[in-house]
């Protein structure tokens, strides 16, 4: 009954209904073992003024900082996958509407939640509990504070966590049958092999790793680096002289492109996830960020980016991905127990879906998605700046003989028209 209450009264913060609602709540949320039967009742009042809320009243902060790891702590969450994906979503909402300063304020907080939830859920919560931190890089996207928001992910470890299950999987790369690139990458993942998760959990950690890469490459080969040199054990010699035999520079070259090769043959498979239209355009956009580049592995897999970047074009200029895009908002936040059954790309909807999902706080994260990079700009022009700067790179000739030939004419023509 007070979650329906709070359902009708969108946009005042929660204020008007407080006073009634304020002593269920905490008591609900409190986490302790007399309250604990009530937890899912209260976490979904909780969701509920989330979701209905402009801003975060004073109160709301409060219960953050106080029930929030309670809840946690006491494990509450840790078994009901309900509960859990309401709970991650309640992260997610304070980043929406509290912004960066609240990570200023709160970012020992956050980052203590991350470590409790980043690569500790079944995989099935897995996407839900990365979406935090890629609404806070989405933040980051938005301002001129990425790179302390990057600076925040790499001293807090939360890019470490994300990143060994990466490594983890290299193992199961094929590399176009490149059997030098095959044995380093299988020696990386036996390296990492404790730290494997799923598909559904790897594919939301490589969204992360793209996202870095769009705001700065450089950030993410110092995280590769810095997670090898860290990992326990120690990796062997014969690991690290494989991967600094061009170099010490080359040892986080290697790793990053081995993540960078997981998002090329695991790019189908974000089509699975929420969200996935943005994150498979992300992906293309973090693998154009290698090129123009004369390295040789790269090169070889340039006809595959180019398919891919076809693959992104075509959805775009199609009614059904524009459907996809305006949907985006409501796909990429957890609003209601029975979304979660429904296909992301398709299935069936409800008869008025967007009245359903556009609550007050998916309106707000739909004002940061308008704005994205991602989906803001123009992904033929930025192939077509990169196919120039190949050109310039290599020569015309060399893209001719060596890339435009082992590609479809018609393929070419529709993703690079007058460039081709």
């Amino acid at each position: 009954l007070f979650t329906s209450f709070v359902q009708i009264d969108k946009g005042e913060s929660g204020e008007s209904l407080y006073s009634y609602i304020e002593e269920p709540l905490r008591y609900s949320t409190s986490a302790t073992d007399d309250s604990a039967y009530l937890c899912q009742q209260g976490l979904s009042l909780w969701s509920a003024l989330m979701h209905n809320s402009t801003t975060l009243s004073p109160h709301m902060v409060e219960m953050f900082r106080t029930n929030l790891p309670s809840i946690f702590r006491a494990d509450l969450v840790g078994t009901d996958y309900s509960e859990l994906r309401t709970t991650l979503s309640l992260i997610e909402g304070y980043l929406i509407l509290g912004g960066l300063d609240f990570v200023a304020t709160f970012g020992d907080t956050l980052a203590s939640l991350f470590h409790l939830t980043v690569g500790r859920v079944r995989p099935r919560a897995a996407p839900h509990a990365i979406r935090p931190v890629e609404v806070l890089l989405l933040l980051a996207g938005n301002s001129s504070s990425s790179p302390e928001v990057m600076h925040y992910l790499f001293s807090s470890d939360v890019m470490t966590i994300l990143i060994r299950p990466c490594l983890a999987a290299l193992g199961t790369l094929s590399c176009n049958d490149n059997a030098a690139a095959v044995t380093t990458y299988t020696a990386i993942a036996k390296h990492f092999e404790t730290h494997q998760e799923s598909d559904i959990a790897l594919v939301s950690y490589l969204a992360v790793c793209a996202r870095c890469m769009l705001l700065d490459t450089s950030f993410m080969l110092k995280c590769c680096r810095h997670v090898l040199e860290t990992s326990s054990p120690a990796p062997s010699s014969s690991l690290c002289a494989a991967l600094a035999a061009g170099g010490d520079d080359n040892v986080g070259a290697t790793l990053l492109k081995g993540i960078c090769r997981l998002l090329i043959e695991k790019f189908d498979t974000f089509g699975y996830s929420k969200g996935g239209t943005w994150r498979r355009r992300l992906s293309c956009l973090a693998l154009l960020c290698l090129f123009p580049s004369a390295d040789p592995d790269l090169l070889d897999w340039l006809p595959e980016v180019l398919y891919i970047c076809d693959d992104v074009l075509s959805e775009a200029a199609s009614a059904e991905g524009a459907q996809k895009v305006s949907r985006l908002g409501s796909k990429l936040i957890s609003i209601a127990d029975d979304d979660e059954d429904e296909d992301d790309e398709g299935g069936e909807e409800c008869d008025d879906p967007m009245a359903r999902a556009r609550s007050p706080l998916v309106s707000q994260f739909e004002t940061y998605l308008a704005t994205d990079p991602v989906m803001t700009c123009s992904l033929h022009a930025v192939l077509v700046e990169k196919v120039e700067g190949l050109s310039g790179v290599l020569g015309e000739e060399y893209l001719q003989t060596q890339v435009y030939n082992s590609i479809d004419h018609t393929t070419l023509s529709r993703i690079l028209g007058n460039a081709y």
